[in-house]
């Protein structure tokens, strides 16, 4: 968990590619923490309302992640964890309506 932090207000987020790897990581974090939360469906939504009140982030929209994904495996071959967070949320994102996604061939830089 990254301090309790979801993809709360934000549905499009973008990491440009001179990111360091830590602020790369921290984006993953926050987007897989999200796609736990809803994997745990509406019970746990209800929950949050109860817990938390108008702060609770219970939306169930689309959000999408947009980092160059594969220019950050090929930078960093041997960072297991970047490698784990990109399989796993490639594999359960989609399910939730959590999507990583890579930027458009203009905005992508060779690795």
């Amino acid at each position: 968990m990254v301090n309790g932090q979801t993809l709360r207000g934000h549905r499009n987020i973008t990491v440009e590619s001179g990111h360091d790897i830590d602020h790369v990581l921290l984006q993953l974090k926050i987007a897989l923490r999200t796609v736990a939360f809803r994997e745990q469906g509406p019970q746990a939504a209800h929950e949050a309302r109860r817990n938390f009140g108008l702060l609770a982030d219970t939306r169930m929209d689309n959000v999408t992640l947009t980092v160059d994904a594969d220019r950050y495996l090929a930078l960093h071959p041997d960072h297991q964890e970047l490698h784990t967070l990109i399989r796993t949320l490639r594999d359960r994102g989609p399910a939730v309506g959590v999507t990583l996604t890579n930027p458009p061939p203009a905005q992508a830089h060779p690795a």
